[in-house]
């Protein structure tokens, strides 16, 4: 399990990372969802919904990798997210603890290998 990291400030420098609150991504078809964190890397989009504690992941184009949403809660809690591919936006309901903190990154999964290519930094975001 990855340890807990707080980020107290994001660099607009950081490579594929796109942090939106009540915004929804424009590119993609289909429902999106609203006040959320959202990351965007390599043509993928994955967010989270604090409303409902939704993940929601959406693969912009079929190139052989597989978006996918790592996260931790800051009690000890872990899963992935990744996009089944059977509608625009994949979404994933986890059931958090109130006004506690998830962090979260989005990571592009090589479907023949079974390796990460690709993965933003991990970024922190309050529960509902």
């Amino acid at each position: 399990m990855h340890t807990l990291r707080r980020l107290i400030a994001i660099s607009a420098a950081t490579t594929g990372l796109l942090l939106a609150v009540g915004l929804a991504p424009a590119t993609a078809a289909g429902p999106q969802p609203t006040r959320a964190y959202c990351l965007e890397q390599w043509n993928a989009i994955g967010c989270f919904q604090s409303d409902g504690d939704h993940f929601r992941v959406h693969d912009q184009k079929a190139d052989g990798m597989r978006p996918e949403i790592h996260w931790e809660t800051d009690y000890g809690r872990e899963g992935i997210c990744y996009f089944t591919g059977r509608a625009d936006w994949t979404d994933c309901n986890d059931n958090f603890r109130e006004r506690r903190e998830v962090i979260f990154r989005l990571a592009q999964r090589d479907v023949s290998s079974g390796d990460i290519v690709y993965a933003t930094r991990w970024v922190s975001a309050p529960t509902g």
